[in-house]
């Protein structure tokens, strides 16, 4: 396990944000019986939109700043038809949480 935790550190610069999330909540999963699972209310579903306008924004007036930040095909979807990344992201949501509700 530690030699795991280890190779994520040494990973961590290498690695995009996005990428490390995923390898870190893989190695959680396999060493953790326990997950708390948290669901969005309505209210907080409808912050999408602005979630993706900071994600644009991010993206245009941050990105030099921030040498770690990878170039992300969702942001290219987002900036082509806004709209319809919004209401693919809320329905995606719903499909997979339907069941808790």
């Amino acid at each position: 396990m530690l030699d795991k935790i280890g190779d994520i550190r040494k990973d961590h610069k290498r690695l995009g944000g996005r990428k490390l999330f995923f390898k870190l909540e893989a190695f959680m999963d396999e060493h953790n019986k326990k997950r708390n699972l948290y669901l969005l209310t309505a209210k907080g579903l409808a912050l999408t939109p602005i979630i993706v306008e900071i994600s644009i924004w991010s993206d245009e007036n941050v990105r030099e700043l921030n040498s770690i930040m990878g170039d992300s095909p969702e942001i290219a979807i987002m900036k082509g038809n806004k709209e319809a990344f919004i209401q693919m992201i809320k329905d995606n949501y719903k499909t997979k949480t339907e069941k808790f509700y």
